[in-house]
């Protein structure tokens, strides 16, 4: 565009649905396409990067304040930039029982070592933006156990969505010629990504640990439970906070 000024975006909306997210995935073997098909764990559902360059204006000629000196410190500076706006992927649930081995686990509930059973939702565990927590990202009292004789189709493969991507890379640019050819110049670069380091947070406890009775034991200290500062639930990583890089390059 005009006044140096070159900016895009795009925008995909999608949905990703089948039976495996990666290849050789074990798979329920209890009719396959019903305990298996949904959500991919690469469905991102909204993603829009913004992508800018901006020559910033010279000084006007012809001007008093337009002399070497202001050229020199004023002239020739140009930002640049990604910008993300993404839906986070998929999460599934799981859940062990205190003092039984998966394998015991698995060969109780759906009748195969290698088939690990669901767990029973009594309501969707999905919480408003406003309500979730840094102990608490997702509702964990509906996680219940599943019945003897299940065959591990109590609830979907993914259950949940996970934290989104908010993230602002941005680069500073300043050009010093030092000669009259055009393409000889030296540039300073300042490039910063998560420019401002806002805090995305990427992991998430999905593995609950109950006991026979259904009770979850492993629940975030903060909330009275016994799983330490990232219990079940509890936000337990977070994106790359902001780097900085310095350079200087040469064009000759």
């Amino acid at each position: 565009m005009a006044h140096g000024l070159q900016f895009g975006a795009s925008y995909t909306f999608s949905k990703v649905l089948g039976s495996a997210s990666t290849y050789g995935a074990s798979l329920n073997p209890f009719d396959i396409r019903h305990t298996n098909y949904g959500k991919l764990s690469y469905d991102f559902t909204n993603v829009m990067v913004i992508n800018y360059i901006y020559q910033l204006p010279k000084l006007p000629k012809g001007t008093s304040f337009n002399n070497p000196v202001t050229r020199l410190f004023l002239n020739d500076w140009q930002v640049s930039g990604i910008t993300t706006f993404q839906t986070g992927s998929p999460q599934n649930i799981t859940y062990s029982i205190s003092g039984v081995s998966s394998a015991v686990l698995n060969r109780t509930i759906t009748g195969l070592e290698s088939v690990a059973p669901r767990p029973v939702l009594s309501a969707n565990p999905t919480l408003s933006k406003g309500s979730r927590t840094m102990y608490e990202y997702f509702n964990t009292t509906v996680v219940g156990l599943a019945l003897k004789g299940s065959r591990g189709a109590d609830s979907s493969p993914y259950i949940f969505t996970g934290p989104g991507t908010n993230n602002f890379d941005a680069s500073i640019f300043k050009n010093v010629p030092f000669t009259k050819v055009e393409s000889r110049f030296l540039q300073l670069r300042c490039e910063m990504y998560n420019s401002l380091n806002h805090t995305q947070f990427s992991g998430i406890n999905t593995s609950a640990t109950l006991s026979s009775t259904g009770a979850i034991t492993n629940l975030p200290t903060a909330l009275g439970g016994a799983g330490g500062r990232y219990g079940f639930g509890a936000v337990t990583s977070a994106r790359s906070a902001r780097v900085i890089q310095l350079a200087l390059k040469l064009y000759f």
